[in-house]
């Protein structure tokens, strides 16, 4: 009101400015409190159930409670405060003599019977005294709360179960704070304000280490490549996707970030480590951006792609490959299967119906005769003849691959069957000069040529040519790169959402990473789009089949998703939101950890984009 006059001085002021004044707790405090006997609702559709520990296991490890997190919605609280060394060793003292007193007056009596279980917890407590006695223990008093979140009371209890089935696996017995779910809240907040003693255990220093939630014990291996540092410990983080179960169960790799996250960088890094440490590796290039890296840091092979420019790929082309009795046998009807895959392919994409009942066996027959007029068979032997032969200037002279058929000779054998009219008429863009005859001409590229080869797919602008190429290089790859031998192998794709949109180069994908395991093949899968893999059945197959993962800066949109299908914390998603360029989390078979990619000086040329 005009000319009123304000004390600043008074009591009443002051407590006003104070009421309207926001507090801590107005950053977390729940839109409401609802507790019922084994639950609390604190609105959004948020149903929380807390439990305590009344009983440990006697040995724990580094990340004893890691598995927890799988679950998803899962808050951890502990609870530490020193005891005084004296206590415990009085303490101790007293339980060390009751103990050696029982065992005497045990022995009198001829009651062995459980001496085994007295003389175990002796010199469990003598160890500890005298761990404390020496400084190199202390003991703690330690209250562990776990609190699990959902959105129903169903799905509460389904998750609750899952917990408490872990719970009796690792030996741990959990309480639920029946009638005092409210006291639990408060206790898990990070106030230190707990409001539950019922539970309070001892432990030392090593036990009271192992339940600390956020550990990164596993974020490290004694082998493998150098990737950077945690970025929690700064710990050097040494990465090998070969090192096997059980540590890692695949040696595939799925990485995932958003433009600009630093996705290709990490990509980069991979492969030259790699290459270095002696494995081969295949790159699909999309973008052209790992021509430098391979030519110049590599000193590899890059083979570009272009429409009606012959490829050095002949479909038609086969080799000797092992059997599942580890033999080497020519599979002629596996390579006509996908021949026939390629065409059905190249028809549903081109005339919307797959290939009739009459074209698929007219094609296996034209096949079979053109692999029996050059006298191949199941016989590795039947695909050489001895003679000479120039090649890149120079004459090889001896045992020489024969000659092998190509898509124009098929062609001219299914047009004289004169049955496969339409078929025929539509291979004419692959054939000859026409615009998708890449891949009819002999193969020149040789994939043991160089540890580091690169496939430039930048000048493939049409979609539908990228698909056929696609599937071709597979197919391509399959045959003469991961089936060749059992040498540890990698298999790059970089933007791998142009390939999994697609059905028949997804189930490609699957296949790679199903079987490529038992031929030592490691799949690396990057793409920017992560929705494009969650949202496909094709893609969720590849991405369980991975057992590392990187998970690099997100866009806010796909958090949520990514959070829930890789089960993880809140405080991973708040990472994937907020990482610098080069940062990830980094799972490994689960386990999650916080990590910075690290080029070194010399490399930063080479690997950024």
């Amino acid at each position: 009101m005009p000319g009123r006059k304000i004390d600043l001085k008074s009591d009443t002021f002051e407590s006003d400015m104070e009421k309207n004044a926001p507090d801590i707790f107005d950053l977390f405090a729940p839109e409401c409190v609802s507790e019922e006997k084994n639950h609390v609702y604190i609105g959004k559709d948020a149903y929380i159930r807390t439990y305590g520990f009344s009983l440990y296991p006697r040995e724990l490890y580094v990340g004893y409670f890691d598995e927890f997190f799988k679950l998803g919605g899962v808050r951890i609280s502990t609870y530490l405060e020193s005891i005084p060394d004296y206590e415990v060793i009085s303490v101790l003292t007293k339980k060390v003599v009751a103990l050696q007193t029982q065992l005497i007056l045990m022995k009198k009596r001829g009651d062995i019977t459980d001496v085994p279980v007295y003389e175990t917890a002796l010199l469990d407590l003598e160890t500890v005294r005298e761990a404390i006695q020496t400084n190199r223990e202390r003991m703690f008093k330690v209250d562990v709360f776990i609190s699990i979140y959902c959105a129903s009371l169903e799905e509460l209890q389904k998750k609750c179960w899952e917990f408490e089935g872990i719970c009796g696996r690792k030996g741990l017995y959990p309480r639920s704070l029946a009638f005092r779910q409210t006291e639990g809240l408060v206790s898990m907040l990070p106030i230190a304000n707990n409001k539950i003693n019922d539970y309070t255990r001892n432990l030392t220093t090593g036990s009271a280490a192992c339940i600390i939630p956020a550990t990164t014990s596993s974020a490290s291996h004694s082998t493998g490549i150098f990737l950077g540092q945690n970025i929690q410990t700064g710990s050097p983080v040494i990465w090998d996707r070969f090192i096997g179960p059980p540590v890692l169960p695949s040696q595939h790799v799925y990485v995932a970030g958003k433009s600009g996250s630093g996705k290709s960088v990490t990509l980069k890094l991979i492969t030259s480590r790699t290459v270095a440490t002696g494995i081969r590796t295949i790159v699909f290039d999309p973008e052209r951006e790992y021509q430098k890296v391979i030519k110049e840091l590599l000193g590899g092979e890059y083979v570009q792609f272009k429409a009606g420019v012959k490829s050095g790929i002949n479909v038609l082309d086969i080799d000797e490959e092992y059997d599942e009795g580890g033999r080497y046998v020519v599979d002629i009807y596996g390579k006509i299967t996908s021949i026939r895959a390629l065409l059905g392919a190249y028809m549903r994409n081109f005339t919307g119906r797959p290939l009739s009942p009459v074209e698929i066996t007219s094609l296996e027959e034209a096949i079979k005769e053109l692999y029996a007029e050059r006298g191949i068979t199941q016989d590795p032997e039947s695909l050489y003849i001895e003679g000479s032969e120039e090649r890149d200037g120079r004459y090889k002279v001896g045992r020489i691959k024969k000659k092998m058929p190509v898509l124009s000779e098929l062609k001219e054998k299914l047009v004289k069957k004169g049955i496969c009219n339409e078929l025929c008429e539509l291979m004419k863009p692959l054939v000859g000069d026409g615009s998708l005859a890449m891949f009819d001409c002999e193969t020149t590229i040789d994939l043991k040529k160089s540890l580091a080869i690169g496939f430039d797919l930048r000048e493939i602008r049409d979609e539908f040519t990228k698909f056929l190429v696609t599937l071709v290089l597979f197919d391509f790859v399959w045959a003469k790169f991961v089936q060749k031998d059992n040498l540890k192998k990698s298999i790059v794709l970089d933007e791998a959402w142009m390939f999994v949109k697609y059905p028949e180069s997804a189930r490609y994908l699957e296949e790679i990473a199903r079987r490529g395991r038992k031929y030592k093949a490691s799949l690396i899968i990057a793409t920017q789009n992560i929705e494009e893999f969650i949202n496909r059945e094709e893609g969720r197959a590849i991405i369980n089949s991975c057992s590392t993962m990187f998970l690099l800066l997100q866009n806010a949109a796909v958090v949520r998703d990514i959070v829930e299908h890789f089960n993880l914390s809140e405080g991973c998603a708040r990472l994937l939101e907020t990482f610098a360029s080069g940062e990830a989390v980094m799972l490994l078979n689960g386990s999650a950890s916080a990590i910075r990619i690290m080029p070194a000086p010399f490399e930063w040329e080479a690997v950024q984009t």
